[in-house]
This record gives C-alpha cells, sequence and structure tokens, in this order.
C-alpha cells in the first residue's frame, strides 16, 4: 500500500512536470495524512488551498474507503461564510484518486471547495473519493441544509423574549439597530403597512448580509397572539433579504419565514441597482459609512483613516463588479503620514467591498494595521477593494517606506520635506 501511494505521488509529480502553476507562486504540493487531517479545521484546509496548487490527502495502509468524521460540524458556520468566495484556490483531492486535473492550470475557488466540504459532512465525512474539481450540481439544497444545521449548532435551545414595537418606534431605528435587536427576540409584534422603512441608506449594511447564517428572530402583526407562535427562527440574511424588499418596494409587513423568498436574487439585483446608478447618497449609516471609488480618489489616506476611526464597516463601491482595483491609490505623497501612524494601536474600521454578500467576521482593527494595508497598496501600485491582507513581512515594507521618504527628501529641490 506504501509503495502504491509512493508510485501515486511520482506520477502525479510526472504528469506536472513538478514545476508550480503560472506565476502564481504559490506552493506546489502539500500532502498531508488523515490523521493530521482530523486535526485541521476546515478554515485550516482553505487557507492552505489558497497558496497552494495541489492539496492532497493520503490515507495509512488498510484505510480503504473508510469515512472520516470530517470536516466537524462546527466548521459548517464559517463554510457557509465563504460558500460564494470567487477567492482563487488549489484543487482538494485524495492522492489515491484515478482520476486527475487536465492540466497545471486547473485552478478552483474557495467558494467551490467550500460547497464541497459541505457536502461531505451532510453525507457523513470524508471519504478517498472527495475533490473539489467535481462540484455537486444540488449547491441549493446543500446550503439549505448547512443553513438549518448551523441555527442549530449556533443557537440550540436558546430562549429569548418576545416583544412589541409600536410605528414611531420601529421607524427611528437603523436597520443595523433593527437587526441587532431581532437577533435577541424570538417574535415582534409590529403594525402592518409601514411606509418608506427601512430607509434607502441602509442598503449597504443589509447588502453585507444577505447571505448571513446568523439567528434572527420573526415579526408578526400587532393583531395577533403571540402566545400562538412556536416555530419563529429565522435568519439575519433572511431578514436583510425581507428588508431590502420593503425598501425597494416602499412598505414593510410583518414576516414569518424560514425560507428566503422566492425572487431573492431580483431583490438584491433591484438593491444593487439603486446602488450602481448612483441613487443612493453615499453618506455615513449607524457605526458605517459608504464611498464610491471615484470619492475614494479624491481622498487622502490621512482622510480614509479618519473616516475608519469612527466607523465599524467602511463600504467601498464601484460601478461595476470588475472594476475592483483603485489605480495609483494611496499616493506615495501619504507614505510619511502612514508611516507616522504605522504602530499606531487605535482602533479602526474595516474595509468591506460592495459586491461581496457576506458580512466581514471582525468589525475592528487599529490604525496601525491600516497603515500597512494602505503601504502594501501603494507598493504594489494599487488598491484592490476585494482582497486586502495583512502584509506578510511588515518590517521589509516599512523598510521600503523609510527608503522611499528619503528619496522625496533628496527629489525635494529645497532639501526640506516636511512629514504631514
Amino acid at each position: 500500500m506504501q509503495f502504491f501511494q509512493v508510485l501515486m505521488v511520482f506520477f502525479t509529480l510526472s504528469y506536472y512536470g513538478g514545476e508550480p502553476g503560472p506565476s502564481r507562486g504559490w506552493d506546489w504540493w502539500r500532502t498531508v495524512k488523515t490523521d493530521e487531517l482530523l486535526v485541521m479545521s476546515a478554515k485550516d484546509v482553505l487557507d492552505e488551498m489558497k497558496h497552494t496548487n495541489l492539496f492532497t490527502v493520503c490515507t495509512p495502509s488498510g484505510f480503504g474507503t473508510k469515512q472520516v468524521d470530517w470536516p466537524k460540524k462546527e466548521d459548517i458556520p464559517y463554510l457557509l461564510s465563504v460558500v460564494e468566495s470567487k477567492e482563487p484556490a488549489g484543487i482538494f483531492f485524495s492522492c489515491y484518486l484515478s482520476i486527475w486535473p487536465d492540466d497545471e492550470d486547473t485552478i478552483s475557488t474557495v467558494g467551490d471547495a467550500a460547497l464541497v466540504l459541505l457536502y461531505a459532512r451532510m453525507n457523513g465525512g470524508y471519504t478517498v473519493s472527495l475533490n473539489s474539481y467535481s462540484i455537486p450540481e444540488n449547491k441549493d439544497e446543500i446550503i439549505a441544509w448547512a443553513r438549518a444545521e448551523a441555527a442549530k449548532i449556533l443557537f440550540a435551545e436558546q430562549v429569548l423574549p418576545a416583544r412589541s414595537i409600536s410605528k414611531e418606534e420601529l421607524t427611528k431605528m437603523s436597520a443595523k439597530e433593527y437587526i441587532g435587536m431581532m437577533r435577541q427576540t424570538s417574535v415582534l409584534a409590529v403594525p402592518t403597512n409601514i411606509s418608506f422603512w427601512p430607509k434607502i441608506e441602509d442598503i449597504p449594511y443589509l447588502l453585507m448580509l444577505t447571505e448571513s447564517n446568523q439567528y434572527a428572530g420573526s415579526t408578526i402583526s400587532t393583531f395577533d397572539d403571540l402566545n400562538a407562535v412556536r416555530d419563529y427562527e429565522s435568519t439575519v440574511g433572511i431578514t436583510a433579504v425581507i428588508l431590502l424588499r420593503a425598501i425597494t418596494e416602499g412598505e414593510f409587513n410583518p414576516y414569518m419565514t424560514k425560507q428566503y423568498p422566492a425572487d431573492k436574487d431580483e431583490i438584491i439585483a433591484r438593491a444593487m441597482e439603486v446602488v450602481k446608478t448612483g441613487e443612493l447618497t453615499f453618506s455615513p449609516l449607524v457605526g458605517n459609512a459608504s464611498f464610491h471609488q471615484d470619492e475614494i480618489l479624491r481622498m487622502t489616506a490621512r482622510e480614509i483613516i479618519e473616516e475608519l476611526k469612527k466607523t465599524d464597516i467602511l463600504t467601498l463601491c464601484s460601478r461595476e463588479q470588475g472594476d475592483f482595483m483603485i489605480q495609483n491609490w494611496p499616493k506615495r505623497e501619504d507614505i510619511p503620514y502612514l508611516l507616522s501612524v504605522s504602530e499606531s494601536k487605535e482602533r479602526s474600521g474595516v474595509f468591506y467591498w460592495c459586491y461581496f454578500s457576506f458580512i466581514p467576521f471582525d468589525e475592528s482593527s487599529t490604525v496601525g494595521d491600516t497603515a500597512l494595508l494602505l503601504l502594501n497598496a501603494i507598493k504594489s501600485g494599487g488598491f484592490d477593494m476585494r482582497y486586502l491582507p495583512k502584509p506578510e513581512k511588515p518590517e521589509e515594507l516599512l523598510v521600503w517606506a523609510r527608503g522611499e521618504v528619503v528619496k522625496m527628501q533628496a527629489e525635494n529641490s529645497q532639501g526640506a520635506f516636511v512629514t504631514p
């Protein structure tokens, strides 16, 4: 068996030439044994796949086709949060598979890999037939199952109060305040036919939540009997879509459902159209702010950091989904300021691209970390609104930035470059 395993690895390296995929700069090969896989979370594996062409799992001698309890049920919420991600990832498969990727350019996505792992969990766990280049066709069924399981995991036996609210109280709330309340509520009794609530300014925040599987309660009319309600569990994602529908249709009504509206995609598309056509006035929300690409280009790094200091999530928007790169921003002239705050521990919000369908896991950062992100964008020649990783080697980045300041001082005809 061990000889066969070595032979398969040799065959794979020979088949692919043993060389990395074209210009991705990834690790070419990562192999783990089944016992190593069992101590890894699904997030650990997906993080490996983001920079590995081939992530293979090799089973011990005598293992055969035995099913393994992996990924764990605790991985379901994370996998749900990234199941729509288009971020590139390598290929996940068993080293015993007789079917191999077609060529060295084969590349998957984080979302596809997450869907395959949810499929495995739904069917009892990992087997040697699992791979991420054979995508299950029943995606909607898998996601619906996963949402139900996540609700059981995160909110099992949670006892929450029922309450009622007046029209005046409700219309004074932002969508964020409302959803925060519904996460702590079983059933909310509300009036019917509430016009022009939520507000159009709530759209960016709601768009971030449309795939969230976090718990939220449901609503009934103030004319209904609260005591008669039993099956009230919903999700933040369903609630967000219902609120987006209320905005686009101009009227909010009570709802009680565990299912998304049948026209979910159309509702989200209408809301996105409001953002893209400019009908939405980008203004600070409760705990959030939004800026269009054109506005960002006119801002300095100092101005963007000042905005982040007073917000949780700063949403970045562009006209088209494919237009995600802001070239030559921030400016080179921002380097001295960014260097001056690169070690600051002052609280800062986080960036978020408006075309994503999931909410950031962490709504806070530090000014220092944000400064490093922006310095890295300057060094890279542009600001990618989709993907803003922390620099892997901040010390080298800071050395580069200090060198740029020295160059700017030398370029200054008076030799008196002043740090802002």
